[in-house]
């Protein structure tokens, strides 16, 4: 079975929003980190493809897929004091924490492993805090197709 990178964000999403991680957001499929940043008020999950890789497995022209899905936790408040922004600094740790070696499986995606966590901008990308006061901490998943 096929799968392409809407359905593995999908899953992600699922995933997350059946985690019970706090605080408590909604996790939601996206494909643009900064929509919305603006009028964003509160806080908010979002989940989006960004590379895919293949690589042989037979000769026959069987391939595996590799995928990493960003998951960014996002955050806007009246202010960005540490105090109120370290929350969501630690949901996205703990989001990391959560996907790392664990098998996503859905009735879309049958298995699918997290096989490595990393934060691309450090723990969070400073240009949001300056352009927007709006904390966004990506966390970026590479996930193998079994």
């Amino acid at each position: 079975m096929s799968i392409n990178a809407a359905q593995l964000r999908d899953a992600v999403v699922q995933q997350i929003n059946q985690a019970g991680l706090t605080p408590s957001l909604t996790a939601i499929p996206i494909y643009d980190l900064s929509v919305d940043l603006e009028s964003l008020k509160g806080g908010r999950i979002v989940v989006m493809p960004q590379t895919k890789s293949l690589e042989p497995i037979r000769r026959k022209g069987d391939q595996a897929a590799t995928y990493t899905i960003d998951v960014a936790v996002q955050f806007k408040g009246a202010d960005i004091k540490p105090a109120t922004l370290d929350p969501y600094l630690s949901l996205a740790e703990q989001i990391g924490d959560l996907s790392l070696g664990t098998t996503l499986k859905t009735q879309i995606v049958p298995a699918a492993t997290c096989i490595e966590v990393i934060w691309p901008h450090g723990l969070f990308i400073q240009k949001h805090l300056e352009d927007f006061r709006c904390l966004t901490s990506v966390v970026s998943l590479k996930i193998k197709v079994n």
